[in-house]
């Protein structure tokens, strides 16, 4: 179900497909190019059909998680990709911790952190722009057990 990728093109596809790209680019950027940080094998990039997880790696065993799924693919199946992503970056990658940052005015995606296990750790006002003014994000993360 999920695959490991060192293409740039198959996360590129994802993340510039109209339903994730005005919720993930900075103001009026028309293409994001994932080529440059998905050549640094430090990061990890994990797939499944219709999106999936990617991972900055940041030091220590910390990494700054990102989730793009297309419509098609959110619910049950990218929780399902969510939680085995995880468990991939634990066991498989060494990972201690997984941050992420999402904007609170992106129900849907908060509600997905929660439902793979990630716990809500404060909010930074004022902190992403996409197509609109500056908003609130939530900082989650998820450490190994």
């Amino acid at each position: 179900m999920l695959t490991r990728t060192y293409d740039p093109e198959i996360l590129n596809k994802i993340i510039n497909d109209a339903a994730i790209l005005p919720y993930v680019r900075a103001a009026n950027e028309e293409y994001l190019d994932a080529t440059e940080i998905i050549s640094d094998h430090k990061n990890v990039c994990l797939m499944g059909p219709y999106g999936g997880f990617f991972c900055i790696y940041i030091g220590d065993g910390v990494y700054e998680g990102h989730t793009h799924f297309l419509p098609e693919g959110r619910g049950r199946e990218a929780v399902a990709i969510g939680k085995e992503a995880i468990r991939f970056m634990f066991d498989v990658v060494g990972a201690k911790k997984i941050i992420g940052y999402t904007p609170l005015n992106n129900r849907p995606a908060r509600m997905f952190n929660r439902f793979i296990g990630m716990k809500v750790i404060g909010v930074f006002p004022k902190q992403f722009i996409a197509d609109g003014p500056f908003v609130d994000v939530e900082m989650a993360c998820v450490e190994k057990m």
